[in-house]
């Protein structure tokens, strides 16, 4: 992680609150301006976000299956895992999704909702395929 050690930086907002780990303050500055300049409106997140209690003190959303993906081409590119996997996991073109749940807390009530959407699912699927087939090669 460097001489330094792993850096985390944290940036604090009105209604959000930003994290980065590792990297430098540029980084945070870039994930920042790129917040700004997304379509909130019609982004695949945004729409996940509809889904769940609008007033939820805690929202968590992950797209599992393109994390998996970007994971894997980027053990291919680093040469841990044959880098025909990259290209296998390109040919998947996996569409943006999110799992994910919130947690909303009321006077006398707490609820909790965790959705997995069926294309995160198949995402999942899809590349659990793939890597059985190349392990197979």
């Amino acid at each position: 992680h460097g001489s330094d050690g792993m850096k985390q930086f944290l940036l604090y907002q009105p209604k959000r609150s930003l994290q980065t780990v590792g990297g430098d303050v540029a980084q945070l500055e870039t994930l920042v301006k790129s917040l700004g300049a997304s379509p909130v409106k019609d982004s695949t997140a945004a729409i996940a976000r509809k889904s769940y209690a609008e007033k939820a003190n805690v929202v968590a959303m992950v797209d599992v299956a393109r994390l998996l993906g970007n994971g894997i081409k980027i053990a291919a590119r680093e040469q841990v895992i044959p880098a025909g996997a990259s290209d296998a996991i390109d040919n998947l073109k996996l569409q943006p999704s999110f799992m994910g749940g919130s947690i909303t807390c009321e006077p006398t009530a707490v609820s909790a909702q965790f959705e997995v959407p069926a294309v995160q699912a198949q995402g999942i699927a899809k590349i659990v395929t793939t890597i059985m087939m190349l392990r197979m090669q």
